[in-house]
Formats: structure tokens, C-alpha cells, sequence
């Protein structure tokens, strides 16, 4: 009963572990390890094979073979108990870098095995010949292959208890109990069931029921506690980026290099613990960062350890750490360069190097390492930093005693660029933002300038004026303005093309023209006909504007001089729009258009040619504008134009200049709500400017 229990456990073991190695062969996780298991399963169903055969009596049961099959039993139960803890072991093995130390260890226990399988070989050839002849042979023919088997047995079992339990214990093997037990069972268990005796089958059947949970334990049960392990160790993943981002958020920007000091030494910390053995680990790493073109070390806090130059540095064993430190800091790489030039120098190893990282996006290895460094440095690997496939930097470390990076330790570096990835973006963001923040800054003082120095009233008897400007930026390029002449005023309007700061600064440099050239004028004890203020102002801008600053823009204008209600004119702007109190009607005037040039462009300028004039009676109404607010669109792409103005003028003729205004940009608002201020977040797509002037009285 015990030997049929026996021989059915062998089925009964395959057919539960066969369905494991069937999942875990297709799974590129498990990498080489379930063609080892194979081997283990294949062993062991050839020691049930030959169990097989010695109960169906398909070989001789003479003393000869079944001390054969004993043999050949121990050989096999061997080599499937050494192939299955291989196969569990196999790619931490490799992993670690150990398979030439471990082939080492193997080599010392072929003699052992040799010395079995021969000795169980020459037992079969002899059970094959007494079995042909028909003749037992004496005892002495087959004692020296019985001492043989028994030795080879000792000795592979002992050399595998000892040289392959303690190697790298706590590395490679991290449980105790498989070896003990597989190795006593080999010792004790084997040989004693192999002589056939029924007391040895109940052991015989828990060792292979041992060979089953083995596998059960490492290759299920193993696995969830893995897959456990990776989703524990991604939520620590996700935690640390999650408290990196708040404090990279949270930190002052001249604070940043500080972050991300702390995530290097953590980073490097967590790789170091990954080393299979800590004289193997990093001993020096830096950070290189991407800022604009170039690739550096921005802070003597971004290295660690001993780092060296990625180029041949002959003194470099008479340098500090310090003076290299220094050195890595003064380096730069230009990306550009990198990408498009090939080094020649061969002292610039590293350029090569470089351009394969930002090629690839991927870790690369020096394989060559410099002269002048061996013996000092025996591994440099660069590890890209890379967001939306783009390099922002890069990790270089450095090991002094091993020639490669441990597969753990190539996670966390991987983990550590990740999130260095994550932090360079947010600290460029904060580093654009407080640009933006300046530059708001400026644009807001700016435009307090640009609205200060328009005039805040206009004293002029006789006349009351209203005026108002809503720029399309921070910075407009419209301007309107009113200066005193000792016989009369002068008024003007202008529209430099485009808008924003480099419009707000020729309206500005026209303003400080059209003060200065009125107050030489009355220096001199004379006024200036408005013709020949245009030609001063064009001048001053031609050259300031065009041939110092080298902007390339103009501007529209119109300057009147008022005196008496009678209106003399100059330049090149917008129709102005004249109402009529005692006729109910809005005349356009349109000399005030296009007869001259623009001013800025070119010094032969005549402003002459667009002089003209007009009267004023009382209660007469003058408006003058630029041309956002007749170019103002609606949800049609339909402009707002010169007759609505005309429109709304003749409505509001007889109310007071802030009342026209208002009753203009409320009309122009309502006009454009589907329109420009719904396509420019509720701006106009050009400067609107508009002066009223109403006269009086005498």
C-alpha cells in the first residue's frame, strides 16, 4: 500500500505544479526561471520513471539493479531538488551579478557528481550484463560502483549543504529551511527508500510532497506577496512625488535647490540600500539641469560623493573633492551643439555619451572609462531627465569598486528622474511666473505712467471737454492731449500701430515731443501752426523711435490749434465728426484723413499738405477717436463704423461731453458683446480713444 502511494505521488505532483509553470512561462517577469523549473519537473518524472519501473517489473529485480536504480533515483532526486531552488533563485542570481561566482561554486561540486552519475552508469551496465549472460555477478564487481554512488552522494549533498547553503546568504538565499530539509532528505530519505524498504516510503512521498509546496510557495503564494510589495511600494511612490510637489509648490523659488538636495540624498540613500553589498553601491552622483540651451550643475549642493568631469582631467588625482566640485559647476554642454556637431576631441568623452542619452532618452552606460580616472572610478552611467520627451537634465553616477548598476538600484535612479522630472517642471513654472509677475509689474507701472501723464482736465474757456481711453493690453498706444498757447490751445490725438509696451513707448516719446516743441515755441515768443508741430513731432520720432530704438512702428495723428472756436488742423488720422447744435445735423470732416504722411516713418514728411480749419459755434460738438472703436466687431464680423457714431452723436448732441462718452461706449460695448469681447475675454481688439469737445459759449 505504501510503495502504491508512493509511485501515484509522482503524477500527483506534476499535475499540480505543471498548471503554475504553465502561467508563469508565458509572464516575461519570471524571465529564464520557468525553463529551469522545467528541468527540476523533468528530473523529478524521471525518478518516477525509474520507481515505475522497478514496480511493474520492467527490469530484473536483482540486487544489481535495484542498487542501480538507487542510484540513479539519489542522482536525479538531486539534481531536481538543485534545479528547482535554482530556478527560485536563478534571476535574483543574476540580478545580482553573481552567476560566475555561483558557476564557481558549482564547478567544485562536478567531481561529486561525476563520481555518482558514473558510478550509477557503470551499476546499469552492469545490471544490463548480468541480466543478458544470465548470471549474477559477485559482490566484488559492483562495490566499487556501490562505494562510488554512496561517496558522490555524501559528497554533492554535503558540498551543496555548505558551499551553495552560504552563498551569499541574506542576498541570494534568504530562507534556511529549503536547503536544510532538501539536503537531509538527500542524505537520509533517498538512499534508504531506494533499498526498497517500505518504512522509508511515508518519507519518501512528504519529501515530494515537499518538491510541491515549494514550488506552490515560491511561484503562487511568493508572487501575491510580490505583487503586494509593488503596490505598497508604488503608493510610497506616488506619496513621496505627492509630498515633493507640495513642498517644490510651497517653497520659496531661491529655496528650490534646497528641495531638491533633500529628494538627492533620499534618492541615493534608497539606491544605496538596493546595492547587494555596500562596498558595490554609489560613491559619488550629480545633477545636471537644463537652463535654456545649456546642460549644468546650477548649485554645489546637486553633487554627492566623489564625482569626476565627463572629460579627461590628467590632475585629477591631485585635486580636492572641492576643486572638482568646483570644476563640474564651471562645465557646460551645450544641448544644440551636442546634437549637431560630432566630437572630435576624444578627451571630451563625455559629449558622445550625452548625445546618446538625449538621442535614446535613455540610460547609458561609459563604457570606456579614461586612463587618467581608473582606479579611481569603475562606472559612470548617465540617466536622463526627461518631461513630454523632451531632456531637462540629467543624473551621473559614479561607483569606485563595481562595474555596473544593480537592477533595485536602477529603479529608484529611474523613480528619482521621474520625480526630478516633476520638480524641474514646477520650479521652470514658478520661475515663468515670477518672470510674469515682474513683467506685470512693470507693465502695471507702465501703465500708471501712460494714464498719469494724460491731462486729467482740460481748462480751455469757452469749451467743455470729455475723454476717455480703454486700452486692448496693459500698455496702449493711444494717446490724446491738450497744452495751453498764450493765445490759444492746442489739442491732439494720435494711434501708434499695434498696441502693448513698444506702442506705449512712442506714444510717450510723441507726448514729451508735442510738450517740448509748444513750450520752445513759447520760449521763442511764438506759436506754432499745427502743420509745423507735425513736422517737429515726426522728426523727434524718426529719429528716436525708428533709428535708435529700431522699432518698426508708426503713428497716426492729428493736431489742432484752437482759437476763438476757429479750429486750425494738421496730419493724418481718423474723419472727425462735427454736430451742428443749430442745424440738428453731424458734418464729417475729412481733411483730417490721409493727406499727409504717417508720422515716424519718414523725415520728408510735409504736414502741410493736410493742413485745414474749421468753427465751432456754441453748443456745437467736436469728437475726435481712434480707430478701435469704429473697427470694432459684433458676432458677425461687422465693424461698428463712422455712421453709428454719427448716430449716436446726433442722438446726445445736446448733452454734456462725459454724457456723450458714456452713451458711446455703451453703444460700442453693447455692440461688440458677441463680437471682440467675447473672443478677447472681455477687451476690445484695439485701444479705443475718444475725446468730446463742446463749445460753450463765446
Amino acid at each position: 500500500m505504501l510503495q502504491e502511494l508512493f509511485l501515484l505521488s509522482f503524477p500527483v505532483v506534476l499535475v499540480f505544479v505543471f498548471p503554475m509553470w504553465w502561467e508563469i512561462r508565458r509572464r516575461p517577469e519570471f524571465g529564464k526561471r520557468p525553463k529551469t523549473l522545467a528541468l527540476a519537473m523533468l528530473a523529478f518524472a524521471a525518478a518516477g520513471g525509474v520507481a515505475a519501473a522497478l514496480y511493474f517489473e520492467l527490469i530484473p529485480h536483482t540486487q544489481l539493479v535495484l542498487l542501480s536504480a538507487a542510484g540513479w533515483m539519489i542522482a536525479l532526486y538531486l539534481a531536481a531538488v538543485l534545479l528547482l531552488e535554482y530556478s527560485i533563485h536563478r534571476q535574483r542570481i543574476r540580478d545580482s551579478f553573481f552567476t560566475d561566482d555561483l558557476s564557481a561554486q558549482l564547478r567544485k561540486m562536478s567531481p561529486a557528481v561525476l563520481l555518482l552519475t558514473g558510478s550509477s552508469l557503470l551499476l546499469l551496465v552492469l545490471a544490463v550484463m548480468e541480466a543478458l549472460l544470465e548470471a549474477e555477478f559477485g559482490g566484488y564487481l559492483f562495490g566499487f560502483p556501490l562505494i562510488g554512488i554512496l561517496i558522490g552522494a555524501v559528497l554533492a549533498a554535503t558540498l551543496g549543504i555548505t558551499d551553495l547553503f552560504d552563498f551569499q546568504a541574506g542576498v541570494v538565499r534568504r530562507k534556511r529551511y529549503p536547503f536544510i530539509w532538501f539536503g537531509l532528505s538527500a542524505l537520509m530519505v533517498v538512499p534508504l527508500a531506494g533499498t526498497g524498504q517500505a518504512d522509508f516510503y511515508v518519507l519518501f512521498v512528504l519529501l515530494q510532497l515537499s518538491f510541491a509546496l515549494r514550488v506552490y510557495q515560491e511561484y503562487f503564494f511568493a508572487r501575491f506577496i510580490h505583487l503586494n510589495d509593488l503596490f505598497a511600494r508604488l503608493q510610497d511612490t506616488i506619496r513621496v512625488r505627492n509630498e515633493l510637489v507640495d513642498k517644490i509648490i510651497h517653497s520659496p523659488l531661491q529655496d528650490d535647490y534646497k528641495v531638491v538636495q533633500g529628494m538627492f540624498m533620499d534618492s541615493l540613500a534608497a539606491a544605496q540600500a538596493e546595492a547587494v553589498l555596500p562596498q558595490y553601491g554609489i560613491t559619488g552622483a550629480a545633477i545636471y539641469r537644463r537652463v535654456g540651451d545649456e546642460l549644468i550643475i546650477e548649485h554645489t549642493e546637486y553633487t554627492y560623493g566623489y564625482c569626476t568631469p565627463l572629460y579627461e582631467l590628467d590632475t585629477v588625482r591631485k585635486m580636492s573633492r572641492e576643486q572638482l566640485v568646483q570644476k563640474l559647476v564651471e562645465d557646460r554642454f551645450h544641448m544644440r551643439k551636442l546634437l549637431t556637431h560630432a566630437e572630435t576631441d576624444t578627451r571630451q568623452f563625455g559629449r558622445s555619451y550625452l548625445r546618446s542619452m538625449i538621442e535614446s532618452k535613455q540610460p547609458v552606460k561609459i563604457q570606456n572609462i579614461p586612463d587618467c580616472y581608473k582606479g579611481i572610478i569603475d562606472l559612470m552611467v548617465l540617466y536622463p531627465v526627461v518631461d513630454q520627451d523632451i531632456v531637462t537634465g540629467c543624473i551621473v553616477i559614479f561607483k569606485d569598486s563595481f562595474h555596473d548598476v544593480f537592477p533595485q538600484e536602477d529603479k529608484s535612479l529611474r523613480t528619482f528622474a521621474n520625480n526630478l522630472s516633476t520638480v524641474f517642471n514646477i520650479m521652470v513654472g514658478k520661475q515663468m511666473q515670477e518672470e510674469r509677475n515682474r513683467l506685470q509689474g512693470e507693465m502695471d507701472i507702465a501703465t500708471n505712467i501712460q494714464t498719469s501723464i494724460l491731462p486729467k482736465e482740460f481748462a480751455i474757456p469757452g469749451f467743455e471737454i470729455a475723454a476717455s481711453m480703454e486700452t486692448a493690453t496693459e500698455v496702449g498706444g493711444d494717446v490724446y492731449d491738450w497744452v495751453a498757447a498764450e493765445n490759444g490751445n492746442y489739442l491732439a490725438i494720435g494711434d501708434v500701430s499695434g498696441h502693448g509696451l513698444p506702442s506705449g513707448i512712442m506714444a510717450l516719446i510723441q507726448t514729451a515731443a508735442f510738450h517740448g516743441a509748444v513750450r520752445a515755441a513759447r520760449h521763442q515768443q511764438r506759436e506754432l501752426s499745427p502743420a509745423e508741430l507735425y513736422n517737429i513731432v515726426n522728426q523727434v520720432l524718426c529719429t528716436i523711435n525708428r533709428d535708435r530704438i529700431g522699432a518698426d512702428k508708426f503713428m497716426t495723428g492729428n493736431y489742432f490749434y484752437q482759437q476763438d472756436g476757429r479750429f486750425t488742423h494738421a496730419g493724418a488720422h481718423e474723419i472727425a465728426l462735427l454736430y451742428s447744435a443749430s442745424e440738428g445735423t453731424v458734418r464729417e470732416i475729412q481733411d483730417t484723413v490721409r493727406k499727409t504722411g504717417y508720422l515716424g516713418i519718414s523725415e520728408y514728411v510735409d504736414g502741410a499738405t493736410s493742413a485745414g480749419e474749421f468753427e465751432m459755434s456754441a453748443g456745437d460738438v467736436l469728437v475726435l477717436y481712434t480707430d478701435g472703436i469704429i473697427e470694432a466687431m459684433d458676432g458677425k464680423d461687422q465693424q461698428f463704423g463712422i455712421p453709428r457714431m454719427g448716430q449716436v452723436l446726433q442722438q446726445y448732441g445736446s448733452s454734456t461731453p462725459a454724457e456723450i462718452v458714456q452713451a458711446l461706449r455703451d453703444e460700442v460695448r453693447s455692440f461688440a458683446e458677441n463680437g471682440d469681447l467675447s473672443r478677447h475675454n472681455g477687451r476690445f481688439a484695439d485701444d479705443i480713444t475718444m475725446m468730446v469737445i463742446k463749445r460753450t459759449g463765446n
